[in-house]
């Protein structure tokens, strides 16, 4: 735009404006009034999240710790030290925190169960979450949740648990390699060989970079596939 073209479109708005006062300011306020609530909305979230972040990382560190070398243990014992991280999880739970973190105190809750022998309130915990996720979160939850399923001797809703994770797409289980490696070999376990087969292939015809391909194959090796 040229220089008098710029000065007369500025000269036309400023004769519109005269007339109408009360609507320029009127639209100022809203705007104002709009852009503050945006900016406190912004930094709620903002310090809410550092929040639930700053409490989670010090639920992590009573869950992780180790005593070093010649250092006196804070806990007695480790089931004393369970029970306090089990207590911290709670408490960021208590607090509300955001989703993301909720969901991950969920998930160090159920471990804490299943370290201090407490299987039913872990499958439980698992069971919730598992239906509560989101992929790719979901998929580490389903794992846990089927391997402990399992060590229960609870195999077919183990199985359930690896056939809603391996009929997800690889772009939102992106462990889905794993999972049927997994898969295949419960249902090599329960002896479903058919089953077991069609699993691990599917995982050497469409995962040939995975890790876990090898293994798939000497499975099929091993059932005479």
């Amino acid at each position: 735009m040229k220089e008098d073209e710029f000065a007369s479109t500025i000269d036309k708005v400023i004769n519109w404006m005269k007339p109408h006062k009360k609507t320029v300011i009127s639209g100022l306020v809203l705007l104002f009034a709009v852009v503050g609530v945006y900016v406190i909305a912004n930094s709620y979230t903002h310090n809410r999240q550092d929040s639930s972040e700053r409490m989670m990382s010090k639920a992590l560190e009573l869950y992780y710790y180790h005593p070093a070398k010649g250092e006196t243990p804070k806990y007695e014992t480790p089931k004393a030290q369970r029970e306090a991280a089990l207590k911290e999880f709670q408490h960021v739970l208590n607090e509300k925190p955001v989703r993301s973190v909720a969901l991950r105190a969920r998930f160090y809750m159920a471990a804490d169960y299943i370290k201090l022998n407490q299987m039913d309130k872990a499958l439980e915990t698992l069971s919730s979450l598992f239906a509560d996720a989101d992929y790719p979160f979901k998929a580490l939850v389903g794992i846990k949740y089927a391997a402990l399923l399992q060590n229960q001797g609870k195999q077919e809703e183990a199985l359930k648990v690896y056939n809603e994770m391996a009929g997800k797409d690889i772009s939102m289980n992106t462990i889905k390699d794993y999972v049927l490696l997994q898969k295949g070999m419960l249902l090599k376990k329960m002896g479903k060989l058919d089953e077991a087969r069609a699993a691990f292939n599917i995982l050497v015809e469409q995962f040939q970079n995975s890790r876990y391909e090898k293994e798939a194959k000497s499975q099929l090796d091993q059932m005479g596939s």
